[in-house]
């Protein structure tokens, strides 16, 4: 019985899988979209033009070599990164540049990152050029407490509030940033 048992707690013990843009999938959002909890997606270096969404999975997004060699670039067409499904700080952005943001219409606030009831993870970034209609150039964070650390962010704006990181109703955790 005891041989049973340690077989089962093997078998039952899961890892998640790694998966490689553009290797697996040409887009990081096809990637984000066939990823499962826990998984790691791995970027390698290279322009991204895109919008991504983490849809509420825990998963690490980080790139292969660096934000200097990495970027997704929004095209001035919406949110460059959005949290908005109640992702927890197992949601990880890790390592890019994320660049040419603009929250618009909609959505008027969170150029770079935009975070709504969610709580990620958002490190080693380097978050430039991003726009907001109303607040929040760089990063906009609303009823989330998100880890914010070890990024750079700027040469971000805002038509009202809050060009680096705007805050509202949100208990942030913002280390070793370059605002």
């Amino acid at each position: 019985i005891l041989l049973t048992i340690c077989i089962f707690g093997v078998i039952g013990h899961s890892h998640g899988a790694t998966i490689y843009v553009p290797d697996s999938y040409t887009t990081i959002q096809d990637a984000i979209n066939a990823g499962m909890n826990g998984d790691s997606i791995i970027v390698r270096p290279g322009t991204y033009y895109e919008n991504i969404n983490f849809a509420g999975k825990g998963i690490t997004l980080r790139s292969e070599s660096g934000p200097s060699i990495t970027r997704i670039d929004g095209g001035w067409d919406g949110t460059v990164v959005t949290f908005d499904s109640g992702e927890g700080l197992d949601s990880i952005l890790d390592g890019f540049e994320i660049a040419n943001g603009y929250s618009k219409s909609s959505y008027p606030q969170g150029g770079g990152i935009r975070c709504f009831q969610s709580s990620p993870t958002i490190i080693n970034n380097h978050i430039v050029e991003n726009m907001a209609q109303w607040y929040g150039g760089g990063i906009c964070v609303e009823n989330c407490s998100p880890d914010i650390r070890n990024n750079a962010i700027v040469g971000n704006f805002s038509d009202t509030l809050g060009g680096g990181i705007s805050a509202v109703n949100s208990i942030l955790l913002v280390r070793h940033n370059t605002i």
